[in-house]
């Protein structure tokens, strides 16, 4: 797999990211992004994904935020693109996850997984005020993954044929799960509440109706 070059071109509030050869000008574009293989072994390895300017400068503006890094991982089976921001006061966000695909790492299109990078930076100028904010969102949306809802189902399902000990370990676990998941929900309730920013409100009803939502399906598991 090769090392890849695009040229990014900036109006407004669109980016427009295109695949160049290197012996194209790049003076047309207002940033070039290298996309460089770091590491490779046993079909698992890391590219860099480094946006610079004209004077060799790494980072792009997104409205207020700026890109700093990005990188994307694969192994045989799965991709993953992550992207770090920093926001107008200088305070960079904890790694996020822009995309995750399965599939083999032999159908690994670059130029697709670069737009995610591109889209998710946007998406992040868009709707987040500020670093503390995404951060406290992103960690929101983990912990829903991490409670592994259809895993919680299925499990539920064989404990019952078990003998007590396994069914009461069981719920031991998912009570656990759900705890946790309810301490990340209230942090970042508190926080978008601290917060004045209109966008902050929008987000605080979005995220409390999911939230409910996934508190009525971990209900439905016990209900079967």
């Amino acid at each position: 797999m090769a090392n890849n070059i695009f040229g990014i071109k900036c109006n407004g509030v669109s980016i427009c990211v295109s695949p160049i050869s290197i012996d194209e000008d790049q003076t047309k574009f207002d940033y070039i992004c290298n996309v460089l293989l770091e590491n490779t072994s046993n079909g698992n390895g890391t590219y860099d994904v480094s946006i610079i300017n004209e004077d060799y400068i790494q980072g792009m503006p997104v409205g207020k935020w700026k890109i700093k890094r990005a990188r994307i991982s694969y192994d045989w089976y799965r991709t993953w693109t992550y992207l770090t921001m920093e926001d107008e006061n200088g305070i960079e966000t904890k790694e996020i996850i822009t995309d995750f695909q399965s599939g083999s790492v032999r159908g690994l299109n670059i130029e697709s997984l670069t737009q995610t990078i591109i889209s998710k930076a946007q998406e992040v100028a868009r709707d987040y005020p500020n670093a503390k904010v995404c951060d406290a969102v992103m960690a929101l949306n983990a912990s829903k993954r991490d409670l592994g809802i259809p895993y919680l189902k299925s499990r539920l399902k064989e404990v019952l044929t078990k003998s007590d000990f396994e069914y009461l370990d069981f719920i031991e676990f998912f009570t656990s799960k759900i705890s946790n998941h309810l301490k990340v929900y209230k942090d970042a309730l508190e926080l978008l509440d601290e917060e004045g920013d209109e966008r902050n409100k929008i987000m605080r009803k979005q995220i409390s109706a999911e939230c409910k939502n996934v508190i009525a399906q971990l209900i439905e598991v016990l209900n079967k």
